[in-house]
Order: C-alpha cells, then structure tokens, then sequence
C-alpha cells in the first residue's frame, strides 16, 4: 500500500512537474534587422559596405540565444554586408571570415579544436549542451528531457541566425551570425578585435578582403 501511494505521488509531482515546465518552454526572439549605418563598426571598400555588431554583453546573447555562449568562449557576432554596385554581385562565406590572428577555416558541421582559437566554427560545434546529466529518478528525468530540448531549440536557433554562403545582388544588403572560437583569442587581444572577411566579386573573380575592428567592452 505504501507503495503504490509513493508512486502515486511520484505520478502527481511528475504530472505537475511537466505542467511546470511546459508553461517555461524557451523562447528566443528574432535579432532585429539592421543597416550598415546602424554599426559602429563598419568599413567601406568599392561598391562593398561591411559592419558588424559583435554580441559582447552576457544578457543580450543569452536574450537572442537563450544561453551564455561567452561563457562558453564562442563569441556571437552579427555581420551585414551591402553591395551599393548597380551590375556586380559578390559571394559571401562564413568560411572567409576570421578574427586577425586566428585559423580561417569553418568546415561546415565539424566541431573544431580550442587550439584553432579565433576561427568560424560550425554551429554543431559552438553551443555546449544545456542540458546537465540525466538521471534515474522519473521527475529527474522529466528536467533533463526539457533541458534536452532546450538545448535542442538553442542550436537550431543558432543555425537559424547563422550567416550561410549568400550571393549578394546588386543593391541588396544581407545579414547574418558567425560563431568564433575565443578560447585563447581574448587573453591574446584584450583590448580590442580585428574581423577580417573575404568576398568574391563574381564575373570578375576579385576578391575583396576588409578588416573591421571592435572593441569588447562595446
């Protein structure tokens, strides 16, 4: 008897457990759109127009990413690219795209080393799970199986944000998140960043390299 009114209660603070956190389900905002002239770090170069806005403060990327990603030593940086030319298109690629003194590689889904610091990294590699350890308790099981799926929801939200290979048009302005590994990057630079970016002018095969610096403390 005394058995089954444990588990009866076990069933009941489950059942309550669950309707708790389902009530809590994450919820992560959209990062509002933004123009070049909206950066304070932003650079011009021909018909090419690049800022970014490096997420540097803890609540506003746990307010768009729903977790601590410096904390994490990934650094969450919004760029925007403008093509102002009237006939040229340019490639961009988050694979072209490194803080000056890192590794330039992205590596598309690969989780890269702590020792490449300063590099893209793949959005698979830059969130570490939420999530803490499961165990065997029913209700203990039911808080690591939400945390597991909001877990889930940062990554994707992540790859959601993340700036993919896009083919800017004239007149056109896109923007989107790279990921950089910052593992040693910081204690390296403490001062200030330098994000350096490639883009290929396509027909004539130029590419444009541009540099843009920012400060941590912005």
């Amino acid at each position: 008897m005394n058995g089954i009114r444990r588990n009866r209660r076990q069933a009941k603070a489950g059942l309550i457990l669950l309707v708790f956190l389902g009530g809590c389900s994450m919820s992560l905002p959209e990062y509002p759109g933004v123009t070049v002239n909206q950066c304070r770090c932003r650079t011009e170069k021909g018909p090419l127009a690049l800022a970014a806005r490096p997420l540097t403060q803890k609540d506003e990327v746990k307010q768009y990413f729903g977790v601590d990603l410096l904390a994490r030593d990934v650094l969450p940086v919004c760029l925007v690219v403008a093509n102002t030319s009237g006939t040229s298109s340019f490639v961009v690629d988050r694979a072209k795209v490194s803080l000056a003194g890192g590794a330039q590689d992205s590596g598309d889904d690969k989780e890269k080393s702590k020792g490449e610091t300063g590099e893209v990294i793949a959005t698979a590699g830059a969130v570490a799970l939420v999530a803490g350890p499961l165990v065997a308790a029913p209700v203990a099981m039911l808080i690591g199986s939400k945390m597991s799926s909001d877990a889930q929801m940062v990554q994707q939200n992540m790859r959601a944000k993340q700036l993919d290979r896009h083919t800017v048009s004239p007149g056109e302005s896109v923007q989107g998140f790279v990921y950089f590994d910052i593992s040693r990057y910081r204690e390296q630079h403490p001062d200030t960043g330098t994000i350096r970016a490639e883009l290929l002018e396509l027909g004539s095969g130029t590419n444009y390299e541009m540099e843009l610096t920012f400060e941590w403390r912005d």
